[in-house]
């Protein structure tokens, strides 16, 4: 996997700070999963949404995936992505 880096500049139009909003989210969210990767290793050919450690939740009618292992705040900060490459926890009961 290979992560390219961002240059950063002052967003000066609306659409730039919203590029940037979406580019810090990016970021975060990597921060997770390296954070997984580095605990636990990777888990080649598989991914999260295959886990069954990943569980979904719903609340006000949407549907929100977590890791069980990462934990859950119950906000934005613990979402997982099905298509994160899996971590060295990969359990899959098939």
């Amino acid at each position: 996997m290979t992560f390219e880096l961002i240059s950063v500049k002052y967003p000066n139009t609306q659409k730039e700070r919203d590029d940037f909003e979406k580019q810090k989210k990016r970021i975060k969210r990597m921060r997770q999963l390296l954070k997984m990767h580095s605990r636990a290793g990777i888990s080649e050919g598989h991914v999260c949404g295959d886990c069954d450690h990943l569980i979904d939740i719903e609340y006000n009618t949407k549907t929100y995936f977590k890791c069980a292992l990462y934990g859950d705040s119950r906000c934005e900060a613990t979402d997982w992505r099905k298509k994160w490459q899996a971590c060295g926890h990969f359990k899959n009961a098939q």
